[in-house]
């Protein structure tokens, strides 16, 4: 698949990446959805309550832990 921005807009090289990731033509070969929220790109600057595990889609992050995923239904971790 071919694609290009514009030469006068900034994008970042994480953002590249993963926009070389999305836009591919075989499903098979496309990043997943788990796959950009748990991209550099996508989790950089993403407010605490819009943290989820990428693993199970069912926890929230901690507050207390940055990075250990706590389930919203259990005293479960996922650690990430």
């Amino acid at each position: 698949m071919k694609y290009s921005f514009p030469t006068n807009l900034h994008i970042s090289r994480e953002c590249l990446d993963m926009m070389s990731k999305i836009f591919v033509g075989n499903p098979a070969n496309r990043i997943s959805i788990a796959g950009i929220k748990s991209h550099p790109w996508f989790t950089k600057n993403l407010p605490d309550e819009l943290k989820v595990c990428t693993l199970c889609f069912g926890c929230v992050l901690s507050t207390d832990n940055a990075g250990t995923f706590l389930h919203a239904n259990s005293n479960a971790v996922c650690v990430v």
